[in-house]
C-alpha cells in the first residue's frame, strides 16, 4: 500500500474526479454539490490533495489547505474495507511531513470519533469541541 500527494491543476482533472468519487463513496449521504464548493477548494492556491492507493485504486483521501503560516487538515476519509490498516495515519503523516518542510507549525482539524485516535497517536491535542448542525 502506498500514499501519494496529488496537486490538482487543470491538467489533473481526472485525479480530482477520482478523489471526489472516493470522498463521496465514504460519506455516502453527501451529494456532489452543484454550487461548486468542492471545485473551488480543490482548485484554490494552497490546496493539496492526498490519496491512499491500493492496487492503483484510491482507497482514502485527505485535503490540506494552507494559507500563510496556518494549515487545516480536511476530508480525511478511508473506504470501509481499508480502515484500521494505517491508511489515515499514512496520509496525515505525509501532510505533517510536508508542513514541516515548509516550516508551518500551526495546523487545525476537526476529528470524528473514528479519527480522533489517529490524530492523538500523531501528537495532536484536543483544544475544544465544535457543534455541527445540518438541515
Amino acid at each position: 500500500m502506498q500514499h501519494t500527494s496529488l496537486f490538482v491543476d487543470s491538467h489533473h482533472l481526472s485525479l480530482e474526479t477520482l478523489w471526489l468519487q472516493t470522498l463521496f463513496e465514504v460519506f455516502g449521504d453527501v451529494k456532489v454539490r452543484e454550487d461548486g464548493l468542492y471545485s473551488s477548494f480543490l482548485n484554490a492556491e494552497g490546496t493539496s490533495l492526498y490519496a491512499y492507493y491500493n492496487n492503483e485504486e484510491i482507497k482514502g483521501t485527505s485535503m490540506l489547505i494552507t494559507e500563510g503560516d496556518l494549515s487545516g487538515i480536511h476530508e480525511v476519509t478511508v473506504l470501509p474495507g481499508f480502515r484500521e490498516k494505517g491508511a489515515a495515519t499514512e496520509m496525515v503523516t505525509a501532510m505533517i511531513n510536508d508542513l514541516k518542510k515548509k516550516k508551518i507549525r500551526m495546523v487545525s482539524l476537526q476529528a470524528s470519533a473514528m479519527g480522533k485516535p489517529v490524530y492523538e497517536k500523531l501528537g495532536f491535542e484536543e483544544t475544544g469541541n465544535i457543534e455541527t448542525w445540518r438541515f
